[in-house]
């Protein structure tokens, strides 16, 4: 398989943070890149947290988190209480799909 190059850009606050996830699970960012181009390859559409009406609402709660971070200093979040199946939810998002 010929493989390529995936350049992105984000902010320095944002990545720390999420490498910092990432590492946590034994992932990469190529990982998770890879992850989500495959998400887009079978189901053919965005997930819906890249949507434009969740938009909104996405940068509400990042605003708020953010905010919350910044008064709290730093909050350490067990990642296993929000553990969350990649492959459960892309098949619980294929199913809802085809159901419709």
């Amino acid at each position: 398989m010929n493989t390529c190059i995936v350049n992105a850009k984000v902010d320095s606050y944002t990545k720390e943070r999420v490498d910092e996830v990432l590492s946590q699970h034994g992932k990469t960012a190529s990982d998770a890149i890879r992850s989500l181009w495959q998400y887009l390859s079978v189901a053919r559409d965005l997930p819906d947290f890249m949507k434009e009406k969740d938009n909104q609402q996405n940068n509400e709660r990042r605003s708020a988190i953010k905010a919350l971070l910044d008064l709290a200093g730093s909050v350490s979040i067990s990642t296993s209480e929000v553990d969350l199946d990649y492959r459960e939810l892309l098949a619980d998002s294929m199913e809802e799909r085809h159901s419709e």
